[in-house]
């Protein structure tokens, strides 16, 4: 398979995403879309949904794997033009950046800001949500967390950043995008060790960081390992997170840098 020039947005989006898949062996995956395209839940209604045949989600997951994804920018000459170059060793493969191109974005957003001299500013990308310097009146920055189990626009909690904080938050739910069937919840965020929606037994993941792809990719990778099965990844990457498990209860984790600031 020949190897491809991509620019240099797209190469380091695609580079730091692969990254965080390495180090959650797969919880994230960014060539899951075959499976979600055989389930179909960001598409379908409640009339048209089907949950798919076992073997159809086996054919799906023999084209998942960002193992077969090949990166390199040791080639470019002209780093502005293009980022590195891109190789892919199986056919019919897909990159998907859903579950990491709006934190990336809110990065890219950032960058804007700071080259304009903005002094505040809170911005929203689906599920992903930039704090940025201060308001007018100076006070805090407020950032919701919706009840997994309430309306879409109950909230179960806040978070609370003091004034000149800039900070990424990103969450992943499983209210998202589902259906019930039979009493189980089908939801849109999936694991690729069974080609099913992930039962982590969470209903929320919120990932606080500095980078805002790291906190976008980082919810979708802990709700998909779980609690307990998080913190290594999330100490490596020094974000913070808010777990809610099914019964809505809530566990914190405090990175270790964090606490020892806090003394």
């Amino acid at each position: 398979h020949d190897a491809l020039p991509i620019s240099k947005t797209l190469y380091d989006a695609i580079f730091l995403s692969w990254q965080i898949c390495e180090d959650s062996n797969g919880a994230l995956d960014i060539t899951i879309r075959p499976v979600a395209d055989v389930w179909n839940i960001e598409e379908s209604d409640s009339e048209s949904f089907e949950i798919p045949e076992l073997a159809d989600i086996e054919d799906s997951l023999s084209l998942v794997g960002y193992e077969y994804i090949s990166l390199d920018d040791s080639k470019c000459v002209e780093k502005e033009v293009a980022g590195g170059e891109i190789t892919i060793a199986k056919d019919n493969m897909i990159i998907d950046l859903g579950a990491t191109g709006k934190g990336y974005a809110l990065d890219i957003i950032r960058n804007c800001l700071d080259t304009i001299s903005v002094k505040g500013a809170c911005i929203s990308v689906g599920g992903s949500i930039l704090v940025y310097g201060k308001k007018d009146d100076g006070s805090s920055w407020r950032v919701g967390i919706r009840d997994p189990q309430g309306a879409s626009d109950e909230m179960i909690g806040y978070l609370e950043f003091p004034a000149g904080t800039n900070i990424c938050v990103s969450t992943s739910g499983y209210y998202e995008k589902y259906f019930m069937v039979d009493g189980v919840r089908y939801h849109h965020i999936l694991d690729r060790s069974t080609g099913k929606p992930a039962d982590s037994g969470l209903a929320s993941v919120t990932v606080v960081c500095e980078n805002g792809l790291y906190s976008d990719a980082l919810s979708t990778a802990c709700f998909v390992l779980g609690y307990e099965q998080s913190f290594e990844l999330l100490e490596k990457y020094d974000a913070e997170a808010i777990f809610i498990d099914e019964d809505n209860n809530i566990i914190l984790y405090i990175s270790e840098i964090s606490e020892k600031t806090s003394d």
